[in-house]
């Protein structure tokens, strides 16, 4: 009987666990992208729910963008605000943005301009292009009372959100620096 090569075992056990991999990650998340897609938000946000409920950032970000535009539920800012913010105290820029933009503009979230500030400093601190911007305009109507807040209750929970995902801030620039756990739980996250 022939037996493999070290060579031949690597590239069957990749691919064995890509293959198994591609199939775990398939699942109701893709399906309610799917129907997303094709304008059937109501049964996009039903596949959504539950797993945004066990935690799945992603589908808490879509639940956010839904009832942020009234996609397949009625418009409703606060409970736009409520999800956004689940997935913005995990790390989710597009998520900080969402919710720091809210805190400013929208009639149907309290205006808070210093969460507002955090927010959009949060955003910007992890790469999110229009969040600097808005940041510093923001910033121009504040005391530096008020901004100094703003970004010291930002760079705790940055720290908070950090702890919670097995990463270490960088000194530098207070942003997370991806581990091998992080890159687990994504996966595990993903798998929801």
């Amino acid at each position: 009987m022939k037996k493999f090569s070290d060579l031949q075992c690597v590239i069957t056990t990749v691919a064995l666990v890509l293959s198994t991999t591609m199939a775990v990650l398939a699942g109701p998340f893709e399906d309610s992208v799917d129907a997303w897609n094709a304008g059937e938000y109501a049964t996009a946000l039903r596949l959504l729910r539950p797993l945004a409920e066990k935690g799945n950032v992603r589908a808490e970000f879509l639940m956010g963008f839904a009832y942020h535009n009234g996609r397949g539920v009625p418009e409703d800012d606060a409970e736009a605000v409520k999800w956004y913010r689940r997935a913005a105290d995990k790390g989710d820029d597009i998520a900080q943005y969402n919710v720091g933009f809210m805190y400013q503009n929208s009639p149907g979230v309290p205006r808070d301009i210093v969460l507002a500030y955090m927010w959009l400093h949060l955003a910007a601190t992890r790469g999110h292009l229009g969040a600097a911007q808005d940041r510093d305009r923001l910033a121009e109507s504040m005391t530096p009372a008020q901004i100094e807040k703003g970004a010291t209750t930002g760079a705790e929970l940055e720290t908070k959100i950090a702890r919670k995902r097995g990463g270490l801030i960088c000194r530098r620039c207070c942003s997370y620096k991806s581990s091998i756990s992080v890159i687990q739980r994504f996966m595990n996250d993903a798998t929801l």
